[in-house]
């Protein structure tokens, strides 16, 4: 069994990028010989980063809690909104405050938009973001442009449906491959 964390990157209110997040949990948990969980930002809202001595008990314990999911799961799928040219802050954030858990970890990069270039410059980032933390980037990558279109009475749209599911089926083959291989 691969066990694949989510994680939405939007804090928000009124974000779109979390429906794209629930789809892919709920896809990757209806695949055969997978599990799949969402880790929700906005149920954290960590303070901006600043490493060392100025965290309290409280920050310790959200950020024990991440990392022990982050740790536990076979492969990461990162779904980041497009804000302001880039990913969303609120994520690369969070992704600041942890490094050992990326290390030879399959990584897959979602990036949203409303507009029609799928959330490019967010991609840009978390490539490179997963490459300089030496993660196990996924090759094959999800954007997901015009957001607001992606359901359609409550129904994905045949497009993302085909794009995410492929994208799950290999996100599943990638962090298998990877465990077998031993390579974490």
């Amino acid at each position: 069994m691969v066990n694949i964390l989510v994680i939405s990157g939007s804090t928000r209110s009124g974000r779109q990028s979390v429906k794209v997040a629930d789809f892919i949990v709920e896809t990757l948990n209806g695949a055969e010989n997978a599990s799949a969980s969402l880790l929700d930002l906005a149920k954290y809202r960590l303070p901006v980063f600043e490493d060392g001595d100025k965290r309290d008990e409280t920050l310790l314990a959200q950020l024990q809690e991440i990392s022990q999911k982050m740790l536990a799961a076979d492969g990461l799928v990162v779904v980041s909104p497009e804000y302001n040219g880039g990913m969303a802050g609120s994520l690369k954030n969070t992704l600041d405050y942890f490094r050992k858990e990326y290390s030879w970890r399959p990584f897959g990069a979602v990036s949203v938009s409303s507009g029609t270039l799928g959330g490019q410059n967010a991609m840009n980032q978390l490539t490179h973001f997963a490459s300089y933390v030496n993660a196990c980037l996924l090759p094959n990558r999800l954007l997901v442009s015009q957001v607001e279109e992606v359901e359609d009475s409550g129904k994905p749209g045949d497009r993302f449906r085909k794009n995410a599911e492929k994208f799950c089926h290999d996100m599943i083959r990638f962090s298998k491959a990877i465990s077998e291989a031993g390579l974490r």
